[in-house]
Order: structure tokens, then C-alpha cells, then sequence
């Protein structure tokens, strides 16, 4: 990093807890890592968020309300068509 720039993010996540602590949590201890971190709060948020910005992982709270587990691996995201080959992580 010449002359104090910043560095490009090593890849975009998306955080989906409706919890805000552990939003908070994760985005600051994401960030400080050197990732890109967009969040939302519910299931529905979550799915225009990954269609939108196209994330390289997805950590996904199973016990997420609008959005059970179950329905978010029947959407097909898991297969969406990604350039960069987004996956989902359930945490």
C-alpha cells in the first residue's frame, strides 16, 4: 500500500442475522479482516441483497424469520448464476 491508500476489499460478504449485535459483531471483526461486508435483517432483505450485490459468501442465521433454512436452499440460490461463485454459509 503506497502512500497510506487503501487496499481492495478480498472479497464481498453478505451477513443476514436479525439480530443487530451480531450484526454489528460481525461486520466490524469482517472489515478489520479486509473483506466488503453488506448486511440485512430478514430473509427478504437477504435475497434482494445476494441478487443485488452479488456476494462471494453468504453467512446466513438459520433461525433467520422471514426466511427459514429450508426455503433458503429450496430457492435455488445456493445454484444462483454468479460470475464470481457466491456460496452460502449457515451459521
Amino acid at each position: 500500500m503506497a502512500g497510506g491508500e487503501p487496499s481492495q476489499p478480498k472479497a464481498t460478504l453478505l451477513v443476514v442475522d436479525d439480530e443487530a449485535a451480531v450484526r454489528r459483531v460481525l461486520v466490524m471483526r469482517l472489515q478489520l479482516a479486509g473483506y466488503r461486508v453488506v448486511c440485512a435483517e430478514d430473509g427478504e432483505q437477504a435475497l434482494e441483497l445476494f441478487h443485488r450485490e452479488a456476494p462471494d459468501l453468504v453467512v446466513l442465521d438459520v433461525m433467520l424469520p422471514k426466511l427459514p433454512v429450508r426455503r433458503a436452499q429450496n430457492t435455488g440460490l445456493e445454484k444462483a448464476p454468479d460470475p464470481r461463485g457466491g456460496d452460502w454459509l449457515y451459521a
